[in-house]
């Protein structure tokens, strides 16, 4: 995929994903290496909107050891966060979610949902399980995991999806023996609800602000 300097990309293989976000009326989102205008290459995350048009959403900024670091150029920030319906949306890709500062640095900058696409080989998935939930309660912000499932013989993902609420509890979970699509509907009161008795992000905004 090749993006121009505004992160827009034209590909006609792209052109079913496209389509569904025109038919819908959603946002799609969907991962891919891509060829930036400056020549560097990332994996990224790309934005389809009803609009029709395609972008780079976000640039994975944790990179999976010297393998990955090896192909892609590793992103800096600052991209990776869209309003849909009222809620924001903050983007990762796998490795990230490894990070809280990564999960925190979104909800500060005002996401509700921490979104990440993933690929955990079978048997790894287990530590989404325990990120996904803990970058949801400590941030009191829904969290996604969307795990690829097949793939190589010597590189098979393990699926189990799922979708984590504020207080990190379990809202939905996928299998593991093949695709499956799981429809999930998020609360903006639950959130609300949270942050009642959890403060923890509230604090570290303020203890930001103190310290500039």
């Amino acid at each position: 995929m090749l993006a121009d300097a505004a992160g827009t990309i034209a590909d006609r293989r792209l052109d079913a994903l496209t389509e569904e976000a025109v038919r819908t009326g959603t946002l799609v989102l969907a991962g891919a290496a891509v060829r930036r205008a400056d020549g560097r290459l990332v994996n990224g995350l790309l934005r389809f909107v009803p609009s029709g048009s395609v972008s780079l959403g976000y640039t994975k900024q944790r990179l999976w050891h010297s393998d990955e670091a090896r192909i892609f150029t590793a992103g800096t920030g600052g991209d990776g966060l869209w309003e849909v319906d009222g809620w924001r949306l903050g983007g990762a890709i796998c490795y990230d979610m490894s990070f809280a500062a990564h999960a925190g640095a979104s909800a500060l900058s005002g996401a509700h949902v921490y979104v990440c696409p993933s690929a955990f080989i079978v048997g790894a998935e287990r530590r989404a399980a325990v990120y996904m939930p803990a970058r949801a309660l400590e941030n009191t912000v829904y969290s996604v995991f969307a795990n690829s499932v097949g793939g190589p013989a010597d590189r098979r993902t393990g699926g189990a999806s799922a979708v984590y609420a504020p207080d990190g509890s379990l809202v939905d979970i996928a299998g593991t023996d093949g695709d499956q699509i799981l429809i999930s509907e998020l609360e903006p009161g639950r959130i609300t609800s949270t942050r009642t008795f959890l403060h923890m992000l509230a604090e570290r905004s303020e203890s930001q602000t103190g310290r500039r």
